[in-house]
């Protein structure tokens, strides 16, 4: 799933207020607001509420991929504990 280029968007941040996207580099977003540039990583703002966007799409979409990275990671850990377990199983052997 691709992240949403929102370059050129108007955005709303609940502590820097109105900003304007003018780059986005992979999920790194450059966004200027009226007390300086500030760079913000997708999908976590989005998907958090920190910055606002009229696009629904592009919203629901960094929700789901942020909830797919959650998922991800909590996937990894059982893994690794589960690797773990494995391991002292087979010493115990």
């Amino acid at each position: 799933m691709e992240l949403p280029n929102l370059e050129g968007m108007n955005v709303e941040h609940s502590q820097y207020g109105h900003g304007i996207v003018n780059d986005q580099t992979d999920a790194v977003l450059t966004i200027e607001y009226a007390d300086g540039v500030r760079k913000q990583k997708l999908p976590f703002v989005i998907a958090s509420g920190c910055v606002k966007v009229n696009d629904t799409e592009a919203t629901e979409s960094c929700k789901r991929i942020s909830d797919l990275d959650n998922e991800q990671a909590k996937l990894r850990k059982e893994i690794q504990y589960k690797e773990s377990w494995i391991s002292d199983l087979q010493k115990e052997s």
